[in-house]
């Protein structure tokens, strides 16, 4: 064979090769283009269903309506949600494991929000947020209710929808074997499996609140929602520190060592810091009564890059008490509840200077009848004087007695 005949039979084949090649990758474009549309089309067909799905859940969540709502949202809402947050959510809460986000803290529910809800009015502030099991939750904003819920026939897909909350009757939260099971108008929505206590006590106070316009919290009832979250082994501790007729405020725990569990409790008296042991023995206490600390600060001062890398993702700071020049440290917590701490201190601190204020005006105005009262006797001494009753010298001789007592 030639050079020539060599070199064709060469290109013949390369030409059949990749004419091979090329009928090989239409015929893939070809599957992949039908499977493409197929994909499509099912994609279409599951979407659909779930659109049928939803307005199946709206139908049978209005159906449910009782004629009387059961949240009529007042215009201090927002102000006693945040009020609520900071005293019965935040205190002792599990942040890291809680289901519950709620305002002021608000930015992350809009994110979620926008991303998951279709119908979602982003000029509305979100009240409250709870989450199942399954990227599932409700969220509450002041005119409306929203719903995401897991799809029954394929849980990748996420059906919502928006209720208004004049047509909300029940808004509820029933234990259950699995777990805790969220109730609209007698319509299971979701579960959401492994809800700390912390939670379960939180979210139904805060809807009983609701729906019984209960909106005034007290110290009393701070402190009795504050020792159920903690539980009768670290109130057993507290109690050596504080008197009976103290109340607790706050509770935060502290992060700052894992072997050891780092609290601080806020009552109506003073600052308790304890550094306990994981058995349950304390090692380091420190009391700080309101009225000896000086000023209280926060700082986010690190050792190292990974530390202070830590502290600024997970919003993470101490907090510095200053008595007598002297200063201590309450180690990391959640910047958040470092800021609930000071609010705290500095509630009391003012109230504190307020009754000082409050029992020196008491002094003057005891005092002030007794200055009123030798005027009056004097007026009388004068008109028995020009009476003729009291010589000039007897009318001295008592002036001078009256003006002592001055």
């Amino acid at each position: 064979m030639g050079w020539k005949d060599l070199m064709k039979n060469v290109t013949d084949k390369a030409t059949s090769v990749a004419e091979t090649a090329q009928a090989k990758f239409e015929e893939q474009k070809q599957l992949s283009a039908i499977k493409k549309e197929e994909q499509n089309k099912k994609m279409e067909e599951m979407n659909e269903r779930v659109t049928e799905y939803e307005q199946e859940l709206l139908q049978n969540i209005l159906s449910g309506f009782s004629g009387a709502p059961c949240i009529e949202v007042e215009d201090n809402i927002l102000d006693f949600t945040k009020d609520y947050f900071e005293k019965l959510l935040l205190p002792a809460n599990s942040v890291s494991a809680s289901k519950i986000t709620m305002y002021p803290y608000s930015d992350k529910i809009q994110k979620k929000a926008q991303k998951a809800l279709r119908e979602y009015d982003d000029t509305e502030t979100p009240v409250f947020q709870f989450e199942g099991n399954k990227g599932e939750f409700i969220l509450m904003t002041p005119t409306k209710l929203y719903i995401a819920v897991a799809f029954p026939e394929n849980q990748t897909f996420v059906a919502n929808v928006a209720v208004d909350l004049q047509q909300v009757s029940q808004l509820g939260f029933v234990s259950t074997e699995e777990g805790y099971q969220v109730v609209c108008n007698g319509v299971e929505l979701f579960s959401a499996d492994n809800v700390s206590e912390f939670d379960r006590i939180t979210i139904e106070e805060y809807v009983r609140r609701l729906e019984e316009k209960d909106f005034e919290i007290t110290e009393t009832q701070i402190d009795e929602v504050i020792k159920k979250k903690i539980g009768d082994n670290i109130l057993r501790i507290i109690r050596q520190y504080v008197f009976d007729d103290e109340l607790l405020i706050y509770f935060a725990w502290g992060m700052d060592n894992i072997t050891a569990k780092d609290f601080v409790v806020c009552t109506n008296k003073q600052i308790l810091m304890l550094d306990r042991e994981m058995l349950g023995a304390t090692k380091n206490v420190k009391q700080f009564y309101y009225e000896d600390i000086t000023s209280m600060s926060t700082d986010q001062k690190t050792s190292g890059w990974l530390e202070f890398a830590l502290t600024a993702a997970f919003k993470l700071c101490n907090i510095t008490i200053y008595v007598s020049g002297a200063q201590e440290k309450i180690q990391t917590l959640y910047t958040y509840e470092a800021e609930r701490v000071i609010r705290v201190y500095q509630e009391y601190r003012r109230s504190i200077k307020q009754d000082e204020r409050n029992a020196r005006q008491v002094v003057v105005q005891q005092s002030a009848p007794a200055e009123d009262d030798v005027f009056t006797k004097l007026e009388k001494l004068n008109k028995l004087k020009e009476a003729g009753i009291l010589t000039e010298e007897e009318f001295d001789e008592k002036k001078a007695e009256l003006l002592a007592q001055m």
